[in-house]
């Protein structure tokens, strides 16, 4: 059976020996499938490092530092949703919740752009590694607006804790029931 399908896992061809009346233990078949060495290697996908990491600086000014996450959700019909939170850092104030099915690389900086047009340039933004955001086609945006990209070092979300923060309430807001009148 495994000459036949190379790429078959461990737990494949033992499942396929039990449905086939071989009785088997896991751990004999087990010892014979690595002794045929059989067992895949698994593919590790290494993150790459895009630009270094900035210490959480907390501003009293407003507009100097805006803070980017997103968050994910579920709908009632189980189709998925995300938000694009912007807030200020200086007021912890939201700037800007976008929300739709798919937020891609040029939709985070159109509406960046939008925003910088209404409330101007701010000096950084605080973000995560998510592929949106370190898409060629956003860094170039922050590039060409001479807005520094402070990113968080990866599985360190209290790093942007203004946006965590954020994202919290606003789930909790979000999920509470209506009250009665």
């Amino acid at each position: 059976m495994p000459e036949k399908r190379p790429r078959w896992g461990f737990w494949k061809c033992f499942d396929r020996l039990r449905q086939g009346g071989r009785g088997c233990n896991h751990k004999r078949v087990y010892r014979v499938y690595c002794a045929m060495r059989l067992n895949l290697k698994r593919k590790v996908r290494r993150r790459v490092l895009t630009c270094e990491r900035q210490p959480l600086l907390a501003s009293s000014e407003l507009n100097r530092v805006w803070a980017l996450d997103f968050m994910r959700d579920t709908l009632y019909d189980g189709r998925s949703f995300r938000t694009l939170n912007v807030i200020d850092g200086g007021n912890r104030e939201a700037l800007r919740i976008e929300c739709g099915t798919s937020i891609p690389s040029s939709r985070v900086v159109r509406v960046l752009g939008q925003q910088v047009e209404m409330f101007g340039r701010p000096e950084a933004i605080r973000l995560d590694n998510g592929p949106e955001l370190t898409a060629e086609a956003f860094v170039d945006w922050a590039e060409r607006s001479g807005v520094k990209l402070l990113f968080i070092q990866p599985g360190k979300p209290n790093q942007n804790a203004l946006i965590e923060r954020f994202n919290s309430s606003f789930r909790q807001e979000l999920n509470r029931p209506p009250t009665s009148p």
